[in-house]
């Protein structure tokens, strides 16, 4: 089990180790700023503050999610089924 464990900490940390940080910051800011401007026309409207925050960091939390983990965890699923495609997949299993 620790052994699984090692493997699967090594694996993250190379996903991770190609995640350009600096990039995820700047698309998150401008997820919230755009929330936040389109959430202030919302609650111009409705007179609800709250909700506005709310929904700005909502926004910018799934962007962040979306392009530091799920984007890096996606491409390194293509790129191994791409190097197991061009390789033929085959595993010196027989």
């Amino acid at each position: 089990m620790k052994q699984f464990f090692a493997k699967a900490a090594a694996k993250l940390k190379a996903i991770f180790s190609v995640v350009n940080w600096k990039d995820v910051f700047v698309r998150a800011f401008k997820t919230l700023v755009q929330a936040f401007v389109a959430a202030v026309g919302v609650s111009l409207a409705s007179g609800h503050a709250f909700d506005t925050i709310l929904t700005s960091a909502l926004a910018a939390a799934v962007s962040a999610l979306w392009n530091g983990v799920l984007s890096p965890v996606w491409q390194a699923i293509g790129q191994k089924a791409d190097e197991e495609l061009t390789s033929g997949g085959d595993d010196g299993n027989g």
